[in-house]
């Protein structure tokens, strides 16, 4: 933290009386270590005994107002401890290094306080004092005014909003964050900081991000308990769910871990998920990725990562899935997007027209703000607009996802009074001149054994334009899948694939079906598709033979007692596979079809011993024994 290595600089090089007093001073250095590691509670607390040796010392004073400043609840405090520090501070110390950094820290408590004015006053007088080699303090100050001011404009005209706590059933006294709602609006998953039996004790005092869900109730719009996501693994380090795909049967989560900052996805299997597995190329890479959001039909990702040959720190990009499976080369969104500043939690509408993002560049009032920008005809972006205030402020505002609903949003703050703890979910309901008008609508195909879903494609076109609107695939072991189109239209639908004879559609949506609470979910007419004539009596080709498997268990080390570990299995389907990660994973059988799998893995979940089985592609396993692989065939 740099102002608090200029602190400690400060402290040896200025107070040489207050150095001679050496339980003061070590006093003082294990505060400072406290806050580096994140425990601003402790470190206050420490403070306090070195001020009540030295009440004047500026040094001190500084320090408390900063760890006040990087705590939820402190910074009026903060704001009284840095205005002593000022006035103590000897006049000809206050354009020295720590005497300009203790005023731009003064001037940022008055901005997140919602005083822009005395921010910019602050800056104004301190920017003609500054010597022409600090360049990025000049920098700094002139864009810090410019978010004054924006604020300043905002604030004439705020957004009218109601915001609804989720209640202390949901909430709890840590920190909660990051809510995902699913497309029917009966799941919620979120990031929570509360104990659990898989949470560590973290060094700030909290402990460590996990992932949570809670159901509602249709009747009573009630929220159930949180409940923490089955893992196949206790790792230590932090673990947040960033995005959920629209049937619900995908999670995406970020993981800092060995290697590095990673997005991850996990399978809905059965009643459990499969085990989270990283994101392959181009999508995570050895720079860091922090975040991630999908298209309705899941056929495009925006992601945000700081690789080089960005705009700025963190930047949005943009990936197609390719006809052969694989993702087409990252594409940044560009400076319509992208500043020279960080871009962070980008979130699609179910729209997919409609992309919501925090920044800390255009027109920000401070810190991250939510922007709204909408999608061109020839896929470029409109100039972002500021979701506008109080849903921004001076402080950071991300965790914002849009629901179904029309101009309502899941939102994570601590900004608001009426919260449990720390930063607390929201449901926050806004004036917005852009309508959502949009239907989801949800199917069953049916298939012959022979005929594998995966296969199945549903291309849905505008049947006015002959634009195709989406192209979606069901699940491939239960044939559901999910539409989320605009109301108000007629669209051809066409069911067909690889092997497939083609069955045609057509879906007139009223402009009455859109999504409300009273009218969520419609139901289509389930379809049975056939095998064409060429592929009807085809059989399996034997490439295509072990496409699938089951995972049943994975070990730090190899298992020692087949016979033991395996009880009630043919344990001649059992196979080891050492993968790069140091885990051994073993799977049972091979199968042709997603379907078949997940057959098998319906049964070994009915064995106590196997109920996290879960179904998992060959291409999943190559892929984390690729570094293995490549030293078998040198």
């Amino acid at each position: 933290m740099k102002t608090l290595f200029l602190i400690v600089l400060c402290w040896i090089g200025i107070s040489a009386s207050a150095q001679k007093q050496q339980p003061t001073n070590r006093t003082f250095q294990q505060a400072v270590s406290k806050a580096e590691h994140g425990d601003f509670k402790t470190a206050i607390q420490l403070m306090k005994r070195v001020l009540k040796s030295t009440p004047k010392q500026p040094e001190a004073l500084f320090a408390l107002g900063d760890f006040y400043l990087n705590t939820t609840d402190g910074r009026d405090s903060a704001l009284t401890y840095l205005e002593k520090a000022y006035f103590h501070l000897h006049e000809n110390d206050r354009n020295s290094i720590f005497g300009v950094d203790l005023q731009m820290a003064l001037a940022n408590t008055y901005h997140l306080l919602n005083q822009p004015q005395k921010a910019i006053d602050t800056y104004q007088r301190l920017i003609p004092v500054l010597p022409e080699r600090a360049t990025p303090q000049i920098a700094e100050a002139n864009r810090e005014i410019e978010m004054c001011q924006n604020l300043i404009e905002a604030r004439k005209n705020p957004v009218k909003m109601e915001v609804i706590n989720l209640g202390n059933t949901v909430n709890s006294k840590h920190d909660d964050h990051s809510p995902l709602i699913t497309t029917d609006g009966q799941s919620l998953f979120f990031t929570s900081r509360r104990p659990s039996s898989y949470s560590s004790m973290m060094p700030d005092g909290q402990f460590a991000e996990k992932i949570y869900f809670s159901t509602r109730d249709s009747a009573t719009g009630r929220w159930s308990k949180p409940i923490i996501t089955n893992r196949l693994f206790k790792t230590q380090g932090h673990e947040a769910c960033v995005a959920i795909s629209s049937d619900g049967q995908e999670l995406f989560l970020f993981r800092n871990d060995q290697r590095g900052k990673k997005i991850y996805s996990s399978r809905r299997e059965g009643k459990t998920w499969s085990e989270p597995l990283p994101l392959p190329k181009p999508i995570n890479s050895d720079a860091n990725e922090t975040h991630l959001t999908l298209s309705p039909d899941q056929s495009t990702l925006y992601f945000t990562s700081d690789r080089s040959g960005g705009i700025g720190g963190l930047d949005i990009y943009r990936v197609r899935n390719m006809p052969d499976g694989t993702w087409s080369k990252a594409q940044n969104l560009g400076p319509e997007i992208n500043t020279p500043y960080d871009e962070e939690t980008p979130v699609l509408h179910s729209d997919g027209k409609r992309l919501y993002f925090a920044s800390k560049g255009h027109n920000s009032m401070g810190g991250f703000d939510i922007f709204v920008s909408q999608l061109n005809n020839d896929s470029t972006w409109t100039q972002p607009v500021n979701m506008g205030y109080p849903i921004n402020t001076a402080d950071d505002d991300f965790f914002f996802y849009p629901s179904m609903i029309r101009n309502q949003a899941y939102y994570a703050s601590a900004k608001f009074t009426q919260g449990s703890g720390g930063m607390d979910l929201y449901r926050i309901e806004y004036d917005n001149p852009i309508e959502n008008r949009l239907a989801v609508y949800s199917g069953i195909i049916n298939a012959n054994e022979n005929m594998p879903l995966e296969n199945v494609k549903i291309i849905i076109s505008d049947k006015k334009t002959g634009a195709v609107e989406g192209q979606y695939k069901p699940h491939p072991g239960t044939g559901k899948y999910v539409l989320i189109l605009e109301a108000g239209k007629s669209y051809d639908m066409v069911f067909g694939g690889e092997g497939i004879t083609p069955m045609e559609m057509q879906l007139d949506i009223p402009s009455d079906n859109s999504y409300s609470l009273a009218n969520q979910v419609l139901s289509i007419t389930q379809l049975t598709l056939n095998a064409s004539e060429i592929n009807r009596d085809t059989k399996t080709s034997e490439t295509n033979k072990g496409q699938y498997t089951v995972q049943v268990l994975a070990l730090y080390k190899p298992c020692k007692s087949w016979d033991k570990a395996f009880k009630g299995l043919n344990i001649q389907l059992i196979k080891e596979n050492k993968c790069d990660d140091g885990i051994y994973r073993y799977i049972y059988g091979g199968y042709t079809s997603y379907r078949e799998a997940m057959k098998v893995r319906d049964q070994l979940q009915a064995m106590p011993a196997f109920f996290d089985a879960f179904v998992r592609s060959q291409n999943e396993l190559e892929r984390l024994m690729q570094n293995q692989q490549n030293d078998r065939n040198k």
